[in-house]
């Protein structure tokens, strides 16, 4: 393909998914058309369906930037810090306090789930939110703020875990899934995996 072609193609379907992230953010997927989506890209709808083969596949796009920025945001958030356990709390508060967030909640929160269905949506969003709370935990373990003997993989799936159903309930205006709340939780579940300093 010609690279102005490339190029070309690239920005359309960088207009859909702009597109679709707006409108899809401000009326829900199900009140959201095709034909509205290609229109304010300024495209038509055989474009649209040249770059996604249905509106499901355009709202999946969508969802895949979205944890993707979130994702990235998070990590920016965690490196403003100086220590492996300030970046790691100020990673988790930072996912927390981007969950409540309309567009998130209305698309990822509320959508997600109901049009990707689990199995596809977990594994989209696990594919970055896991990966940089594991790194995180391991990073404590290499520099010695959590026990060399610590299980990792089940402390990140108990920290991932509860910051995405904590995300949901956020979504639904859950008390109980207060960033200062939910991070008491994690930095106690931190706390008991520390070295012991016995002897």
């Amino acid at each position: 393909m010609p690279r102005r072609t490339a190029e070309a193609a690239a920005r359309t379907r960088a207009a859909l998914i702009a597109s679709a992230a707006g409108q899809f953010g401000t009326l829900g997927f199900g009140a959201t058309s095709t034909a509205a989506i290609a229109a304010e890209a300024k495209c038509s709808q055989s474009a649209l369906f040249h770059h996604f083969p249905d509106k499901v596949s355009l709202f999946e796009a969508v969802v895949g930037e979205m944890v993707a920025a979130y994702d990235a945001e998070v990590r920016r958030s965690a490196q403003a810090e100086s220590t492996p356990r300030a970046m790691m709390l100020a990673g988790c508060r930072r996912s927390l306090e981007l969950a409540r967030d309309p567009a998130w909640v209305r698309i990822v929160s509320t959508d997600g789930l109901a049009v990707l269905g689990e199995d596809r949506f977990r594994r989209l969003d696990a594919a970055f939110g896991m990966a940089s709370t594991l790194a995180g935990l391991r990073a404590l373990v290499e520099l010695g703020d959590l026990a060399a003997d610590t299980d990792v993989e089940a402390l990140a799936v108990v920290i991932y875990g509860g910051l995405t159903e904590a995300a949901f309930a956020a979504g639904r205006g859950g008390e109980a899934a207060g960033p200062d709340r939910v991070m008491a939780v994690i930095a106690r579940l931190l706390d008991a995996h520390a070295p012991s300093t016995a002897g």
